[in-house]
């Protein structure tokens, strides 16, 4: 299927090759993240139906209203045909052209979970590596955040519910969408209310709540400020909002970071000029982007040009493709900083919820 580009969709000094070249340029023979017999039959068939046009993309401007942009990768970490850009007015990453709505619906049904999951995939095992990595996530939360008992807490995007558990256990009502019915399961058997569905299935229930968590889920919203906007009214007067995305800035593995499933890419600059975009304020946000943000009556009247942003971008990721062995071990020594920082200092604590 023949797509047309826009004709200003990339800069005048836009090249015409992938910055990031090598393997960022064409499907490499050995995938950046290991999967099983079932994720390549998932990525050969996603391939199959890109190239066929049974899977439609369609071009997009950046959320800035830029069209212009630099071309930073054509493939993901699996070879599937996934052209990320930079835009240069703003410096916000982005997939375009992408999928669309119809396109995504089908491959997160069939075929998303196969890619994802590793060899030799355990659904028990594999909730409870989850449980505690959700109460590490939790944990750094509620150094922020006093949730009285009785609060109520959800998640969109929530899998299994490993992230809501540590919420149950300190006398939390939690609730979780998702539209994956195995992980949903699971999470019922735990005792968990997990329904299916995602953000418009949850604002359509009438429900309110005094924290929701989006962890991993932004950065594969269609429309994340339209999204952001339905969001507040999932939250209670003072509710507040958790965000975990991945951040550009923060990995030194390149080949592992491009997913065709994310259609944005965010450093923490770019993440802030996209919620106040929205009208949310920044309560708290480290280097791995781990943030918590609560809605205000200002809202930007549009996300700034910012070409330092831009330049320090690109050449970021040219960096972090080049000097991977160093990288690894200084982005692993990072993480740990801010983390161990995030722990010892004492933050002003917000509380919200039920008295």
């Amino acid at each position: 299927m023949t797509i047309q580009r826009p004709a200003n969709s990339e800069g005048a000094n836009s090249p015409a090759k992938p910055l990031l070249g090598g393997v960022f340029a064409h499907a490499p023979q050995e995938f950046g993240v290991a999967t099983g017999p079932r994720g390549r039959d998932a990525i050969c068939a996603t391939c199959d139906r890109l190239t066929s046009g049974e899977y439609a993309q369609e071009f997009i401007p950046c959320i800035c209203g830029s069209l212009d942009e630099i071309c930073i990768a054509a493939v993901d970490r699996y070879g599937i045909p996934h052209r990320t850009v930079l835009c240069t007015r703003c410096g916000l990453l982005r997939t375009n052209p992408r999928m669309t709505a119809d396109a995504y619906a089908h491959f997160y049904q069939h075929l998303y979970r196969a890619i994802y999951e590793r060899p030799g995939h355990d659904p028990d095992a594999y909730f409870a590596m989850q449980e505690t990595t959700g109460r590490l996530r939790a944990s750094r939360t509620l150094r922020r955040v006093k949730l009285r008992v009785g609060s109520s807490v959800a998640e969109i995007g929530c899998g299994a519910g490993w992230n809501l558990l540590p919420y149950s256990d300190i006398g939390c009502r939690v609730v979780g969408w998702d539209v994956d019915d195995g992980y949903l399961a699971l999470g019922r058997a735990r005792g968990l209310d997990l329904r299916h569905g995602l953000l418009s299935t949850a604002c359509s229930s009438g429900e309110r709540f005094d924290l929701v968590v989006l962890s991993h889920v932004l950065e594969h919203l269609l429309d994340p400020i339209a999204d952001l906007n339905a969001l507040k009214f999932l939250l209670n007067g003072n509710g507040l909002l958790s965000i975990e995305v991945p951040s550009a800035f923060a990995t030194a593995r390149m080949e592992r970071y491009f997913q065709n499933a994310h259609t944005w890419s965010f450093v923490p600059e770019t993440l802030r000029a996209v919620m106040q975009q929205a009208g949310f304020e920044c309560i708290a946000m480290n280097g791995v982007i781990e943030s918590i943000w609560r809605p205000c009556s200002t809202v930007a009247s549009a996300i700034p040009a910012n070409p330092m942003l831009v330049r320090c971008t690109a050449s970021v990721l040219v960096a972090r493709q080049r000097r991977r062995w160093l990288l690894d071990r200084e982005m692993g020594l990072r993480h740990r900083f801010w983390r161990v920082r995030d722990a010892m200092v004492i933050w002003p604590r917000l509380s919200v919820g039920s008295i």
